[in-house]
C-alpha cells in the first residue's frame, strides 16, 4: 500500500503541477487580453481628443484668417474711397497701411484699367 500511496501521490503532485500551470497560462492570457483592450481604448480616446484639437485649432486658425482678410478689405475699400476723393497715392498708402504698389492696382481697377 505504501507504494502505491506514493505513486498516487506523485500523480496528483503532477496532476496539481499541470493545473497550476495551465491556471498562469490562463492568467496571463487574461492579462494580456486586458492590456491589449486597455490599450485600444487607449488609441480610441487619443484620436478623439486629437479630432477635437485640431477642430479646435482649425477654427481658430479660420478666425483669424477671417480677421486678416477683413481687416484687408477693409483697408481697400477706405482705400478706394481716398482715391475717388482726390487723396494723393502717397498719403493713401500712409494713411492704410497698403503699399505703393497695391495703391496703385487699385487705383487702376477703379479707372477701369
Amino acid at each position: 500500500w505504501e507504494r502505491f500511496i506514493e505513486i498516487e501521490a506523485r500523480v496528483i503532485a503532477s496532476e496539481e503541477d499541470r493545473i497550476m500551470a495551465r491556471l498562469m497560462t490562463l492568467e496571463e492570457a487574461q492579462r494580456d487580453r486586458g492590456w491589449q483592450e486597455g490599450r485600444q481604448e487607449g488609441v480610441q480616446i487619443g484620436r478623439r481628443e486629437g479630432v477635437q484639437e485640431g477642430v479646435q485649432i482649425g477654427r481658430q486658425e479660420g478666425v483669424q484668417e477671417g480677421v486678416q482678410i477683413g481687416r484687408q478689405e477693409e483697408k481697400s475699400e477706405i482705400a478706394g474711397n481716398m482715391i475717388r476723393a482726390g487723396v494723393d497715392d502717397k498719403a493713401v498708402a500712409d494713411y492704410t497701411g497698403l503699399s505703393d504698389e497695391s495703391v496703385a492696382d487699385l487705383k487702376r481697377k477703379l479707372n477701369g484699367a
